[in-house]
């Protein structure tokens, strides 16, 4: 379990969210146009992956102590925070997630 920091997963977001916003891609759909032969997706994104992932590397000696420890609350889980068995969450959430299934099944007529 990862410890929830709340300066680097902002500040993380925000970097990733104004980079596919600038690109017009994410991630896997710019390897997607590469394939498809699209340039856009090759030079813009797969330079803005390696421009980015260098520049991180660069500067993360030097937000290691400071950004990224901003907001640090450890190691979270849900059932942690309610003080239940891990069982006590993953049991209701698969009975949603299957009643939710079954009830999307009887709504949508098939394809």
């Amino acid at each position: 379990i990862k410890p929830a920091l709340l300066g680097a997963n902002i500040g993380g977001g925000l970097i990733f969210g104004v980079g596919m916003l600038l690109l017009g891609f994410c991630p896997g759909t710019c390897a997607a146009a590469i394939g498809d032969g699209r340039l856009d997706g090759l030079w813009r994104g797969v330079a803005g992956i390696l421009v980015g992932a260098g520049l991180y590397s660069e500067f993360h000696p030097y937000l290691q102590g400071g950004f990224l420890k901003v907001g640090d609350y450890g190691k979270l889980t849900i059932p942690g925070l309610l003080g239940v068995n891990p069982w006590g969450v993953i049991g209701p959430v698969v009975l949603a997630f299957g009643g939710f299934l079954v009830w999307l099944d009887k709504k949508v007529p098939d394809a």
